[in-house]
């Protein structure tokens, strides 16, 4: 029996681009269907699609256990749209083969394109749990991938970011080092960064070069006040959107107080609706009206600012916006609510005193 060999059909293959497998046996007693299975895996190979189905259900028919070719059958199932039909066909490989690593993470890799991460999770547990881990290159990948793909689902549970790698076992430490380690990394960054863990996503999204990383680790740097970081990011991207001009009158705001330098830098429309940017740039329009003295546009940005989670210093900015603006109860109220928060904060006590 020869060594198992798996083949990428795109050797530039992402973490979403899934596993085709090659002949995985030789030698044995159903040589029909061992030639249609090469055969089918040769069209596949070459683009001849409709000809690897026929080759593959023909090597089914002769065998319905021969090894691979339901894990491929599905590839071409979900190319033509049938994801449900595809997760079938890895369901079925499976119930043969339990031991072939392609099937299993083709099979996770669906299950969370479709949402399902808790029906994922056995599988990548299962890939994860090789023991010792394996020498060859093709499922060394498959568990990197299972790592990441893990490791993410929980991260976007909002675990605590401690109990995220304890249940996935995966740290920037053992992250793998091999060409799969970018988009691994990418993955498992983008999803801490859902799960709003900033310290993580801004480590495991460094030096990633792709836009869409690249941004939600500003997003992080700025969220976690690292300025100097998020300039060096937002200076690095290959080309600006209003979400970048945005970072930067921010930036610009914190580093210079110039309400009028921050303004200029912030378009008109288009802003992020969320997170810690969009926090910032109604903090830039409260402080642009308070130098204006609108009060009551400033209690209004500053009120939407504390519903996306700004912290207590901008609810006793709020708190004071809404004295000025005469609204002297909900200035009280606000500010009693920063004290329960942080019962030792001078100004808030110095402001419900001056309120009662």
């Amino acid at each position: 029996m020869a060594n198992a060999r798996t083949t990428r059909l795109h050797p530039a293959a992402t973490l979403t681009a899934l596993v085709a497998v090659g002949l995985l046996m030789s030698g044995c007693a159903h040589r029909r269907s061992e030639r249609l299975m090469a055969s089918a895996v040769a069209a596949q190979q070459s683009g001849a699609f409709d000809v690897a189905k026929t080759g593959y259900l023909a090597a089914l028919s002769a065998d319905a256990t021969t090894p691979g070719a339901a894990n491929n059958l599905a590839l071409l199932r979900l190319a033509d749209g049938d994801q449900p039909g595809a997760i079938e066909l890895l369901a079925r490989e499976l119930t043969a083969h339990p031991s072939l690593p392609a099937a299993r993470l083709n099979r996770a890799l669906l299950l969370v394109r479709a949402g399902r991460h808790a029906d994922a999770e056995p599988d990548l547990v299962a890939l994860i749990g090789v023991d010792p881990p394996p020498a060859d290159a093709a499922t060394a990948h498959e568990r990197a991938v299972a790592h990441a793909l893990l490791t993410a689902s929980r991260a976007r549970q909002g675990l605590p970011w401690e109990e995220v790698r304890a249940a996935s076992g995966m740290s920037l430490d053992t992250a793998p080092a091999d060409d799969v380690a970018r988009l691994t990394r990418r993955v498992v960054g983008l999803a801490a960064f859902a799960g709003r863990h900033l310290e993580a996503a801004a480590a495991w999204l460094d030096g990633d070069p792709e836009p869409a990383a690249s941004r939600a680790r500003l997003a992080s740097l700025v969220g976690l006040d690292r300025d100097e970081e998020a300039r060096q990011v937002l200076a690095a991207l290959p080309s600006a959107t209003p979400y970048d001009a945005l970072v930067a009158g921010w930036l610009a705001y914190r580093a210079e107080g110039d309400v009028a330098v921050a303004l200029d830098r912030v378009p008109a429309a288009d802003w992020p609706t969320d997170g810690p940017v969009a926090r910032a740039r109604l903090e830039i329009v409260a402080a642009d009206a308070a130098r204006r003295g609108a009060w009551g546009d400033t209690s209004r940005a500053l009120r939407a600012a504390v519903q996306l989670g700004a912290p207590a210093a901008t609810r006793l900015h709020l708190a004071v916006a809404l004295a000025h603006a005469g609204d002297l109860d909900a200035a009280r109220d606000e500010a009693q609510r920063v004290l329960r928060d942080a019962p030792d904060a001078p100004l808030a006590r110095r402001l419900v005193q001056l309120l009662e």
